[in-house]
Formats: C-alpha cells, structure tokens, sequence
C-alpha cells in the first residue's frame, strides 16, 4: 500500500496526470471505488484541471461516504468555483459548515476570493464562527502541561488567554509561533497568555 502511494506520490509530482489517473482507475477496477481511491481520482482530475470530471469524483465520493466530511464538502465548492458556478459553490460552502468546518481562515485565501461579494459567503463564516464558539467563553478543560502539571483553564480566570490548536506537521501552525511569541512579548504584562495544545 505504501509503494503505491508512493507511485501515486510521484506521478502527481511530475505532473503525469494522464499515467496518475489510469494508475488510480487501475485500481478502481482491481479493488472497487473506495473513498481513499476517489479522492485520489479527485486529486488527479482537479490538479489536471478536469473541473467537470472531478465534480462528478467529488460528488460521487460524497455520496458514498457514510460519515458526511466538511472536506468533502470543501472540494466540492473548489470545483464548482473553478466552474464559475456560484450559487452551487455557496451551496457546497454552507454543507461544510453545517458538517462542522470551521476553519474560515481558509477561505480568505485566493481561491476563494470568486465568493467574497456574496452576502451568503459572510453568512457562512458567521455561521462558522458560531460553530467555532467565538465570542462565547471557553469551555473549561484540563490538561496535563509538558512539564507534567494539571492545568486547569479556568484557574486563569481574569487573564486574556490565546489557546492555539496546533500539531507540529502544520506548516500555517509552525509559521504563526513567530506572531504568537511577539503578541506574547508585547503583551504578556497586560494579563495575556498563549496556550499552545498540541493535536
């Protein structure tokens, strides 16, 4: 299974879209169309710029997948962006939302920009923010820091507290720790506080 990811890794490196896709189709017809095969058909399809064919992957994907993913949803609105197709791009977005996505940073990215005179597309990140829960208080929990203490959130009650969801493979989370050490440094003596959990 690794060799062929790996195959699979390298051909889409060198930008062998055509030998990718009957390696992935190959497969479809040895093992059947599995999720991790479709997305893979999507990946193919999208980065040739196939946007037709992928939409149909994605939707196909969609359908069979038992647990509904924001991702999934995601994809789709990409497609149909590349598309120039709107409404259904806007349509895609509020499925993401509604299947939990919350990472609205991302779509202040350029290929979401097709989107950004649309009322609906604010909505959305509205109705994201909400689903992040921001402008509420933090749930409490605890954690056991580095160091092997107990940490409670709510023994830092009265304190301006930044909690960073982050995992060390993250390429946005490890280019943010040099912004978060200068919000630290700057306002560290006002009652502010980071706190970094690892995922």
């Amino acid at each position: 299974k690794e060799l062929l990811q790996m195959k699979f890794n390298i051909l889409m490196e060198q930008k062998k879209y055509a030998d990718a896709l009957g390696f992935v189709n190959a497969e479809i017809k040895k093992n059947g169309e599995s999720q991790e095969l479709l997305a893979a058909k999507f990946n193919i399809l999208f980065s040739w710029e196939k946007y037709p064919d992928a939409l149909e992957v994605a939707l196909k994907k969609d359908k069979i997948s038992g647990a509904k993913s924001p991702w999934d949803a995601i994809n789709i609105a990409q497609t149909y962006i590349r598309l120039h197709l709107k409404e259904e791009a806007l349509d895609a977005l509020y499925q993401a939302a509604r299947r939990g996505f919350i990472s609205y940073r991302i779509l202040t990215g350029e290929n979401f920009s097709f989107l950004r005179q649309e009322p609906k597309f604010y909505e959305i990140i509205e109705m994201m923010k909400v689903n992040v829960g921001l402008g509420n208080p933090a749930k409490d929990f605890n954690a056991r820091l580095i160091s092997g203490e107990e940490f409670t959130l709510s023994s830092m009650k009265g304190k301006v507290i930044l909690i960073d969801f982050m995992s060390s493979w993250c390429e946005p989370c490890k280019n943010d720790i040099k912004l978060l050490n200068e919000l630290f440094q700057n306002y560290k003596d006002k009652g502010f506080d980071i706190i970094a959990i690892s995922l």
